[in-house]
């Protein structure tokens, strides 16, 4: 027989918390009630609730619709609002957010939120609170953790908690997979890739949802096969020429003085909506390059309300015509489609915020690819990312943090901790959004990083375990996170885990270099060894290995260790000093690869070949800059004893460049002499892979110098010795800097086969 749902009379029946019995000698103890008709996260927290308890205990328990009388406990999961305002301190704190609560009375104990994703919350973290459960890694065979435990009792059974943001989650880098999108969830996330299609798990688990998240400007409204033909004018011209898709690089921007494209724009913006109901943002975004209308209309100056003039080439022009261009689509969508935000960029040329106001409904995806996360957006490290960021604040609190904390190469990376400083700052400055790319962790995917994104997880799961939980409250403690997660996945061997991470964190930390989404782990590895911690590293790692360790901890423990056992640099460096020794006793005997290795041979200046590739002054070398301010030559009697040297000024991001023919397993020596004259800029040797075809292949395997103690207007070298990676046939010496404002100058490249 069922008896009914409690009135609410009787809920106001005195409260009673404590040891709540879930299961008995692997039996149920309770059941499961949700009401009829309830919405779909409800529905999939019992289900997951059911499926955790079972696991745990091998019981599994009941999901029923109405409490059983042969049923003494029963955990009641609902978002009903009669039921809520029994509870006056949950009504107050849960109103307008995803959080949860757990209330025990008597015989029931009820999992609480104002909207069903917050029961969702609340059942992850019912098990998390009551259980030693955690969800460490998206691995399918270790990478969830528990003690079984058949006789399973929850004693917190009175909590209340509500996020600091609203929008929580993670970007799988090519895709997440079903492991890694329930993973985000089960760690909280509210927003993962899956929330930027049509995905029933976003109904299923309450997710938030967007649509046309992405470049899209001419890769989904204007494209090319629809207005190219006959409206070759609302594409940019660039050199004098609209640009030709057929023989386009990638897809370019518009001309955003159009105005017949504007209105254009907004039909299409009108159907693509139209056919894709439902969701909350709907996406507007810039091209990724930076492949900009140079047409007369779209390089006139831009006069402000305030008789203000911008000129083309001022820092704020660019971001300028782009909001120029989207406001009127803005204020079209407010009038047809009053309920959704658009989303667009601050990156690349709209990086730094506009001249004029932006439309209340248009929010902001600010995307600081540059940062330095070794320091918080507010250090000096990151002055540039911070007063753009700061100029956006002065704009709207319609702001999501789009950063790239979780993207990171073969080395244990501790960002978390400039993670929750820039999530304070985001909070205390009324920003509720944000979400960050993440590498993969699949065994079974075909993207060209799958080997690398594991190899990621491998040595970070720990800081993006923290990292999910600090986005719920970045004031949390986050030592103590980490010996939770530690304690959880290690159990015995959590002191010597911490040991080790600790060696490679203060590494990390002691190298110069910037750490940004895409910098390899040499050289964090090479200070670790230059500290003398590889013994150290081992001996910890070996103390863990002894301890009594269930299965998955073995495992995962093992995968931790495999980017130290099994470490590139290490043996790199053996292999380095092996040679350099041998080629440092006569170096006679090896010959400098390099053409024109002291730029003294000029040739005529090649012809651009667009905004990237703008030719060079020099025989045997190209050149390559990402942006069109800048400039770059000779400097005649500049370079070391008067020579000639190469430079470039004021160009945030280029290279020269030189390519050699070699064949997998060879190893190489790279040196240059630079010089640069700001103190905050860098030089970077970079080697990159091409294969036959003249196509960049093995991505991972791109190795990246710099120079450690920099002083400005000294010359120095810097040098590189790396191994040619199978599937390369073709090696590209990269000389030049990610991070510039002043002047560098370049002299004396080498480039020698040791081996």
């Amino acid at each position: 027989m069922m008896k009914p749902i409690l009135s609410s009379a009787l809920l106001l029946m005195t409260l009673s918390a404590g040891a709540f019995t879930v299961t008995d000698a692997g039996k149920p103890a309770s059941e499961i009630v949700i009401e009829a008709d309830v919405a779909e996260p409800i529905v999939t927290a019992a289900k997951e609730l059911q499926h955790w308890v079972k696991e745990i205990s091998g019981a599994e328990l009941p999901i029923v619709k109405a409490s059983s009388e042969d049923v003494k406990n029963h955990i009641r999961l609902t978002y009903a609002q009669n039921v809520i305002a029994t509870f006056p301190d949950v009504a107050e704190k849960l109103s307008g957010n995803d959080g949860y609560a757990f209330k025990q009375r008597g015989d029931d104990l009820f999992v609480l939120g104002s909207v069903p994703k917050g029961v969702l919350n609340g059942i992850y973290q019912l098990l998390f609170k009551n259980t030693d459960i955690i969800w460490a890694r998206p691995n399918l065979e270790f990478g969830t953790l528990f003690t079984p435990n058949p006789n399973l009792v929850f004693n917190m059974t009175d909590f209340i908690d509500t996020p600091f943001f609203s929008m929580r989650g993670w970007q799988t880098r090519y895709g997440a997979t079903e492991d890694e999108f329930i993973w985000a969830v089960r760690n909280l996330s509210s927003w993962t890739s899956w929330s930027t299609g049509l995905r029933k798990e976003n109904d299923a688990y309450g997710m938030i949802k967007e649509m046309f998240f992405g470049h899209n400007i001419t890769g989904m409204y204007i494209t090319a096969d629809k207005y190219y033909q006959s409206h070759p004018e609302f594409f940019p011209e660039i050199n004098g020429k609209r640009v030709d898709f057929n023989h386009a690089k990638h897809r370019p921007q518009l001309c955003f003085t159009n105005q017949e494209m504007i209105e254009c724009f907004k039909k299409e913006f009108e159907y693509h909506v139209q056919r894709v109901p439902g969701c909350t943002i709907y996406g507007i975004f810039a091209e990724d390059n930076y492949e900009l209308c140079q047409c007369a209309k779209c390089r006139e100056d831009i006069k402000l309300a305030d008789d203000r003039v911008l000129k083309y080439g001022d820092p704020d022009f660019q971001s300028t015509r782009f909001f120029q261009f989207l406001t009127p689509i803005a204020e079209f969508a407010k009038k047809r489609f009053p309920d959704i935000l658009i989303s667009t960029y601050a990156y690349f040329f709209t990086e730094i915020p506009p001249a004029i106001d932006v439309p209340d409904n248009v929010i902001i995806l600010t995307c600081p690819i540059y940062k330095n996360v070794k320091f918080p957006m507010t250090a000096p490290q990151n002055a540039e990312t911070f007063n753009k960021l700061n100029g956006w604040l002065k704009k709207t609190d319609k702001i999501i943090l789009y950063d790239y904390f979780g993207l990171t190469r073969k080395f244990p990376r501790p960002v978390d901790v400039s993670a929750a400083a820039d999530y304070k700052y985001l909070h205390e400055h009324g920003v509720r959004l944000t979400h960050s790319e993440i590498m993969s962790d699949n065994f079974y995917r075909t993207d060209p990083e799958k080997d690398l994104g594991i190899a990621v997880w491998d040595c970070n799961s720990i800081y993006y375990w923290t990292m999910s939980q600090l986005v719920w409250n970045p004031y949390q403690d986050i030592d103590a996170l980490r010996d939770e997660y530690l304690k959880r996945v290690f159990g015995p061997a959590a002191a010597d885990v911490k040991e080790y991470l600790t060696y490679t964190e203060t590494a990390w930390r002691a190298s110069s270099q910037p750490s940004t989404w895409s910098t390899d782990g040499d050289v964090s590895w090479a200070k670790v060894a230059e500290l003398g911690f590889v013994p150290k590293c081992r001996a910890a790692l070996e103390r863990a290995r002894g301890r009594n360790l269930s299965e998955k901890s073995r495992k995962m423990l093992e995968r931790l260790a495999l980017t130290f056992d099994d470490n590139d640099t290490f043996k790199l460096d053996e292999l380095k000093a092996k040679l350099l020794t041998e080629f440092r006793a006569d170096p006679t005997k090896k010959q400098n690869m390099v053409i024109n290795p002291g730029f003294e041979t000029l040739k005529q200046q090649a012809a651009a070949k667009g905004i990237d590739w703008v030719g060079s002054p020099f025989e045997g070398w190209s050149f390559w800059k990402q942006f069109e301010y800048g400039t770059y030559g000779c400097r005649p009697g500049e370079g070391i004893d008067g020579s000639n040297a190469a430079y470039f000024e004021g160009a945030a991001h280029a290279f020269y460049l030189q390519k050699f023919n070699v064949t997998p397993g060879q190893a190489y020596l790279f040196r240059c002499k630079a010089k640069t004259t700001d103190a905050d800029d860098s030089v970077q040797l970079t080697a990159r892979w091409q294969n036959e075809k003249s196509a960049w292949v093995c991505v991972s395997d791109n190795r990246d110098f710099y120079a450690e103690g920099l002083v400005p207007n000294k010359w120095f070298q810097y040098e590189g010795v790396v191994i040619v990676p199978k599937g390369a046939s073709q090696m590209v010496l990269h000389l030049g800097s990610r991070r510039n404002k002043g002047c560098i100058l370049f002299d004396d490249a080498e480039v020698y086969r040791l081996k």
